[in-house]
């Protein structure tokens, strides 16, 4: 209020000057009450609205893995299935024979196993699972002889091993360790001594 309609209030006789100041105190407590609720309703849609997105978010976020595992599960399947038709049409490079004098099929076998084992690596970034594992190990065992010469951390020539998987470099380590390690102890057992 300006210092003119004050002044008037003084004016005013006592008994009707106590109503004007309590009508201007509830109007200022008004105001704060109803400046207050209008915060409390704008922050409470706020929050619901950033609760709305964020649960909008999560819900797309988890479609997105959905589908992105979904895509992994069949790249896991084509790949097995690639692995298995190209040893059903190699049936003797699968079994690991092949004729040593003969580049052509030195070759081919090198590049069989190339596919072979590239793709058992990229299941198992696709796929944990202890059935590629398996499969990875027999196949290391059937062809001990080269993955011994070529991939083996402990033969492999220079740049061999790039480019595979740190997981599956160590099942294959493992597995040339173990059946080196059989080996061993049959020999040691050999009557032939």
């Amino acid at each position: 209020m300006d210092g003119q309609a004050t002044d008037k209030l003084h004016l005013w006789p006592a008994e009707f000057t106590w109503p004007i100041g309590l009508a201007l105190d509830i109007g200022n407590v008004l105001m704060i009450a109803v400046t207050s609720v209008a915060v409390y309703v704008a922050w409470r849609t706020w929050s619901h609205e950033k609760e709305k997105d964020r649960n909008e978010f999560i819900k797309l976020r988890q479609q997105e893995l959905n589908a992105r595992k979904l895509e992994q599960e069949s790249s896991s399947k084509r790949l097995y299935m690639d692995y298995m038709l190209l040893s059903f049409n190699n049936p003797k490079f699968s079994v690991g024979r092949y004729d040593d004098k003969d580049e052509v099929e030195v070759a081919r076998y090198d590049t069989y196993l190339s596919i072979v084992f590239w793709s058992l690596d990229e299941y198992l970034q696709t796929e944990n699972d202890k059935f590629c594992e398996y499969v990875l190990e027999g196949e290391a065992t059937t062809h001990y002889e080269y993955v011994r010469k070529w991939l083996h951390k402990e033969m492999a020539a220079e740049g061999y091993r790039d480019g595979y998987s740190a997981k599956f470099l160590n099942i294959l380590d493992r597995t040339i360790k173990k059946i080196e390690d059989d080996k061993q102890r049959d020999e040691a057992q050999s009557p032939e001594q």
